[in-house]
Formats: C-alpha cells, structure tokens, sequence
C-alpha cells in the first residue's frame, strides 16, 4: 500500500509498505519489517503499490 498524509511524520509524508491491518479508525502497514498505524483522519491518500 501507498500511504500519503496530510501532515510529515518523521520528517515523511509518504509510506510504502504491506497492509497488515485495517479498521474504522486505524491503517496498519509493514514497511521494511516495522508495523506502522496510521489514524484515519491523518491519510490523505491511500492506495495499492505494485512491486514488479
């Protein structure tokens, strides 16, 4: 998944990684073997990433 806020979080304002879980409030992705867990008001973007 590719995942673009609104507002940087360290410093980054894009993310790519595995969707690992998801709800109605919170967005989980695996990037380079950490979980991180976006809340959704701050996803701006969210869309699949394909790795060829």
């Amino acid at each position: 998944m590719e995942v673009r806020l609104y507002r940087a979080r360290e410093k980054r304002k894009e993310f790519t990684g595995m969707l690992k879980a998801f709800d109605g409030n919170t967005v989980t992705i695996e990037e380079e073997g950490t979980e991180i867990i976006f809340e959704r008001p701050e996803i701006a973007l969210i869309r699949l990433a394909f790795d060829f």
